[in-house]
């Protein structure tokens, strides 16, 4: 699942079991710029995200680098908020 949030994608993984790890994130900021791209499959829409981050090198965090937003959810909402945060977005 994806969130974002005030100042970062935020990945959720596993449980409350995951020994601590809660996910990826990548921080508005770090993002260079974004591509979405709209598909679908046997009549199920979706748009995938590719975040491209600036820096290659992560000491402590996993950066998101790609996630898909569901058809019944606003990728136009989810554009606006990565461009609001300074995120260059192209859309394929």
């Amino acid at each position: 699942m994806i969130d974002l949030k005030v100042d970062c994608v935020h990945q959720r993984i596993g449980g409350r079991g995951s020994g601590g790890a809660d996910g990826f994130r990548s921080a508005y900021a770090d993002i260079e710029s974004c591509t979405i791209h709209h598909d679908s499959y046997k009549g199920v829409k979706f748009s995938v995200v590719r975040l491209k981050n600036k820096h290659k090198l992560v000491r402590i965090v996993i950066p998101v680098q790609l996630f898909v937003v569901p058809g019944d959810v606003d990728a136009d909402a989810v554009v606006k908020i990565l461009r609001d945060h300074g995120v260059q977005v192209f859309e394929e």
